[in-house]
């Protein structure tokens, strides 16, 4: 399989958009973490970091490739060097920027790839958590995918 993080990036956000103004905050919800993740691993693929763990014997399954928000998160901070050390051209440089910002760590927090489940400890989401979710996937989606 070819993942194409960009396109299910922009494609989750665009669906989570829609939710959104239909009242379906539980949903949307969903698609905005998903358009967070997208972006995260689409970064780390073009800026040369994936390759380089690939490069390196390192299963994909074992690094934030391989993961979904809440765990992603914390697996970032186990490869952040490198992360610094791999990522190159303009795609590095911003996703540097993103995950060396301290504000990193507080993203997408709360939310769950459970949520696809509607378990009772994900929903209902509250919809000041699919806002802030939504500022998160906003800035992932500029920041990494569309390089603004």
């Amino acid at each position: 399989m070819t993942e194409r993080y960009s396109v299910a990036a922009e494609r989750h956000h665009r669906v989570a958009v829609r939710l959104e103004a239909d009242g379906e905050i539980d949903d949307a919800a969903y698609h905005y973490g998903l358009v967070g993740e997208n972006a995260l691993k689409y970064g780390l693929l073009k800026s040369g970091v994936v390759p380089a763990w690939d490069a390196g014997g390192i299963k994909r399954t074992n690094t934030p490739m391989g993961k979904h928000f809440p765990k992603l998160t914390p697996i970032i901070r186990d490869f952040i060097a490198d992360i610094r050390l791999f990522a190159s051209g303009c795609i590095g440089a911003q996703i540097q920027s993103v995950v060396d910002d301290p504000a990193f760590f507080g993203r997408f927090q709360g939310w769950s790839i459970d949520i696809r489940y509607a378990d009772d400890q994900c929903t209902p989401v509250d919809p000041a958590d699919c806002a802030r979710w939504a500022q998160d996937a906003d800035l992932f989606l500029r920041r990494l995918v569309l390089m603004v």
